[in-house]
């Protein structure tokens, strides 16, 4: 009764079978009339169709018995965005209709705040984009990022042509096989990753449209996004490297002249 996310039961025609006093709020109505309110007055139609159709693919023995949704409550406030969770209840039997459990919780400040934060990501003077399970690179990502990898966008490009690119025939065998190593380490256990992570390549090669030659390197550090235990998606800052590579080498280069 006390918790601050709406909660309810009922049916998939949408009848209240039983609400908190978060929902009774919502509704507007006491918690004695709880039972004469329907979820889907909280909805435009066509929003509760949806949510309706999603209701009825739930339950059986190969179909899912929960969705999740983040959707507003737009009959109401459409300003206010809402996540979610429908549950069927497959203990109880379906004789007189299929049972939902509800709960919604209001993001709308977590959602303003993603904003800010993805436009200051953006900005940011360092190179960051992250790259998520199917190997592709995702908004948000700093501007900067494109400025190092000579791109105007990289939102959807696939991370091995995008960061590894051409350059990849000026790496080592070690360095290409710390690239797979890495792309075959996107979605699995943390466990897995951590001892996995000593393999990525952390110096590369970049070699621009128009050159033969590396034109810069850049140096990766990955960080991992971990979700249910598992690496769903890997955070990369890109660092131009180019002048301590080029130290590196011309000392080597005098060594072996000595």
């Amino acid at each position: 009764e006390e918790m601050p996310d709406i909660f309810a039961i009922l049916t998939e025609q949408g009848q209240v079978v039983r609400g908190n006093r978060a929902f009774c709020k919502v509704v507007e109505c006491d918690e004695e009339s709880v039972y004469e309110t329907n979820f889907k007055e909280l909805f435009l139609e066509e929003s509760w169709a949806m949510i309706q159709r999603m209701l009825q693919s739930t339950g059986g023995k190969t179909e899912r018995n929960s969705f999740t949704i983040e959707m507003p409550i737009d009959r109401k406030n459409p300003n206010r965005l809402f996540y979610w969770t429908f549950s069927r209840f497959v203990s109880v039997s379906d004789r007189r209709g299929r049972i939902y459990s509800v709960i919604g919780r209001d993001i709308s400040e977590l959602r303003a705040f993603q904003v800010k934060l993805a436009n200051i990501f953006a900005a940011i003077p360092l190179g960051v984009l992250t790259i998520n399970s199917d190997a592709v690179i995702e908004a948000p990502y700093s501007a900067y990022t494109e400025l190092l990898l000579e791109s105007d966008s990289l939102d959807g490009l696939k991370a091995e042509e995008c960061l590894y690119g051409s350059g990849q025939k000026f790496m080592t065998v070690s360095q290409i096989e710390g690239m797979k190593v890495f792309f075959n380490h996107i979605g699995v256990e943390e466990e897995w990753y951590d001892m996995a992570k000593g393999n990525f390549p952390t110096e590369i090669p970049f070699v621009a449209h128009d050159s033969l030659e590396p034109s810069k390197w850049l140096g990766l550090t990955y960080n991992p996004i971990v979700r249910s235990g598992k690496v769903e998606k890997i955070l990369v800052v890109v660092d131009d490297i180019t002048e301590r590579v080029r130290q590196r080498q011309e000392f080597a280069a005098r060594l072996s002249k000595e």
